[in-house]
């Protein structure tokens, strides 16, 4: 298997200043076991961010959109769009403004979550962020 599909494999999540937007990876949402909603959380004082499993009625949570066109399933990554999350994620990590970053996660089963180290995030290009599978 080439390294460029090993990755895409991983669980990951990307972040966007410029469109204050984080992209979940359809790796990140299978490693969950393919759940109809997620919620977000943050430990600031680890530099760490979570994608968790959750209820419809939980607080936070997420629904995860469906493929659109044709064919179903899981859309390919999918686009949250929060100025909020932004904000706080480029403060605790000192990010550069201009650049996009992505993370790759551990599944830790017992949590039903994927956890980010956002202190290992690589900045990524603007191209990452136009892909037209991802639904908003």
């Amino acid at each position: 298997m080439k390294m460029a599909e090993e990755m895409n494999m991983l669980p990951a999540i990307a972040f966007s200043r410029k469109r204050a937007s984080v992209l979940i990876y359809q790796s990140t949402v299978r490693a969950l076991g393919k759940p109809r909603f997620v919620r977000i959380l943050c430990n600031e004082k680890r530099k760490r961010l979570a994608i968790q499993v959750c209820a419809e009625k939980e607080s936070g949570a997420i629904k995860i959109p469906k493929k659109r066109g044709r064919g179903s399933g899981l859309p390919k990554l999918f686009l949250l769009s929060s100025l909020v999350i932004q904000s706080r994620i480029w403060n605790l990590c000192g990010w550069e403004t201009n650049e996009n970053y992505r993370v790759f996660g551990i599944f830790r089963q017992q949590q039903e979550l994927v956890e980010f180290d956002l202190t290992k995030a690589n900045a990524i290009p603007d191209e990452l962020f136009l892909d037209p599978e991802c639904p908003k």
